[in-house]
């Protein structure tokens, strides 16, 4: 689907038809992507709009985010610093994987069956200083370690987000 008006006219009738049907918003995705199709940067500018007309919220994969930005050579905190950030509802956080092939070219892969990268982390603290806490989940769904890696995975999780609200400005304090 293009990132263009006639793609967004399409996305926003099947939120707002979903929204109807369900009485009540919804929250739609950022997507990993792989193919230079389009530019991540005019996706951030899509979604914002869709917010505006659709009435929705977004579910910001921090993951989604890193694959997608480095498949295709752009910076994951530029995109993030262009995402329309008040209409984060949750977040999501994963591990992917990086393939590279005999021709030295990298494809980063959102597989869900690693510990989060340090990258996804870093976009989620920073997000987290900009807008404050919001639900969030991590993402581990193919070759699922034993309970207590997974565990101690939510404990780095948590501890790097308690981290990220202390250190983030409040309305009492300079920015």
């Amino acid at each position: 689907m293009a990132y263009d008006e006639a793609g967004l006219y399409r996305v926003v009738a099947h939120v707002q038809e979903v929204q109807d049907t369900l009485g009540r918003a919804i929250l739609i995705e950022n997507p990993s992507t792989y193919l230079p199709w389009a530019d991540p940067l005019s996706e951030t500018q899509f979604l914002a709009e869709l917010v505006a007309r659709a009435g929705c919220g977004l579910l910001l994969d921090l993951n989604n985010v890193v694959v997608s930005c480095r498949n295709h050579g752009h910076s994951p905190r530029r995109y993030l610093q262009r995402f329309p950030l008040h209409a984060v509802a949750q977040f999501h956080l994963a591990g992917h994987r990086v393939e590279t092939f005999d021709d030295g070219s990298v494809l980063c892969i959102d597989d869900h069956a690693s510990p989060v990268g340090d990258e996804a982390l870093s976009l989620y603290a920073d997000a987290l200083r900009e807008i404050g806490g919001r639900p969030t989940l991590i993402e581990w769904d193919h070759d699922t370690p034993p309970w207590l890696d997974l565990r101690r995975e939510l404990d780095r999780v948590r501890a790097f987000a308690l981290d990220a609200l202390d250190t983030a400005p409040t309305e009492a304090s300079p920015a």
